[in-house]
């Protein structure tokens, strides 16, 4: 089977924090997979940005890239859908969104 392009999930720059994220400590994995595969086929990242990372958004680029990636999408956390991280992050879906004192903080990373 053809692979024109991987699209993964890549919230954190440290071991730790992915895990804390994403419920697995899987960074060293894809980081080295990206790596591996870089060269055969193209590879974007997507950022889920939540509080606990977004004031990592350079740093996460720059690891992206570091590691192959072409592209580097982003989303924002949905805290509306239970589902969207699993039942771990249903009961702290209000913590993930950046709050309103979050919001200068936010602007200040995208400059």
């Amino acid at each position: 089977a053809n692979v024109d392009q991987i699209t993964l999930s890549l919230d954190a720059v440290t071991p730790e924090q992915y895990a804390h994220l994403r419920g697995v400590d899987a960074l060293p994995l894809i980081l080295e997979g990206m790596t591996r595969l870089a060269p055969y086929v193209p590879i974007t990242t997507r950022t889920t940005v939540q509080r606990a990372n977004f004031r990592d958004l350079s740093a996460i680029i720059r690891l992206a890239k570091d590691h192959g990636a072409r592209k580097v999408s982003f989303l924002a956390v949905d805290t509306t859908n239970p589902e969207a991280f699993g039942a771990r992050s249903a009961a702290n879906a209000p913590a993930l969104a950046l709050s309103r004192d979050d919001l200068p903080i936010f602007a200040a990373v995208l400059d």
